[in-house]
C-alpha cells in the first residue's frame, strides 16, 4: 500500500501552500556561505573587523582566531538549520519544487549577500540570470500540484498498480 507523508504545521494560521520552508532553507544556505567566507578567509574577516570598528579589540591573533572560529561555528549552525528546513520543505511541497526553490533562492541570496557584505560586483548578465531564475520558480510554483492533488495522484497510481498486478498474481496462482 502506498502512503503519502504530509507535514502538518504547528500553527493553524500557517498557509502550507506557500513554500516557506524552501525559501528559509535557501536563505540559510546563503548565510552559511557568508559565515564560511568570514571564517575561512582571513582577508574577509579583516575587512569585516575594519568596517565594524572593533579591529583594535580583535586584532590580536588569539582574538582573531576566536572570531573566525565563531564564524565557522555559525556556518555549521546555518547548514544544520538549512538541512532541517529543506527536509521540511520536501514534505511540504514535494522534491522537485523544494529543490528548485531552495537552489534558486540560495543562488540569488548568495549573490546579493556577496554584493552587500563583500562589495562583489554583479553584472547585468548576473541580474538577468537572477530574474529569469526567479521567474522560473514563480512559474513552477504556480503550476505545481497542491497536497490534495498529490494525494489523489498517489491514490490513482496505487489503483493502477493494483489493477496491473492483479492479473499477474492470478496467473501465477493458477499455474501452481
Amino acid at each position: 500500500m502506498f502512503y503519502v507523508a504530509q507535514f502538518r504545521p504547528a500553527t493553524p494560521s500557517f498557509d502550507s501552500s506557500l513554500p516557506y520552508f524552501s525559501l528559509i532553507a535557501g536563505a540559510l544556505g546563503a548565510m552559511a556561505s557568508v559565515f564560511g567566507k568570514w571564517g575561512l578567509d582571513p582577508e574577509a574577516m579583516k575587512q569585516l573587523l575594519h568596517k565594524t570598528r572593533i579591529e583594535p579589540v580583535l586584532s590580536s591573533p588569539p582574538m582573531l582566531l576566536l572570531a573566525r572560529s565563531a564564524c565557522v561555528g555559525m556556518m555549521l549552525l546555518c547548514n544544520i538549520a538549512m538541512t532541517s528546513f529543506f527536509v521540511r520543505s520536501l514534505h511540504q511541497s514535494g522534491s522537485l519544487l523544494a529543490t528548485v526553490i531552495n537552489t534558486s533562492i540560495n543562488f540569488v541570496a548568495t549573490g546579493l549577500a556577496g554584493h552587500i557584505f563583500f562589495k562583489e560586483a554583479l553584472s547585468l548578465l548576473w541580474w538577468s540570470g537572477a530574474v529569469v531564475t526567479l521567474a522560473g520558480v514563480v512559474l513552477l510554483g504556480s503550476c505545481s500540484p497542491t497536497g490534495a492533488t498529490r494525494k489523489k495522484g498517489a491514490e490513482k497510481m496505487e489503483e493502477s498498480y493494483v489493477q496491473e498486478m492483479k492479473p499477474r498474481y492470478q496467473l501465477r496462482k493458477r499455474t501452481r
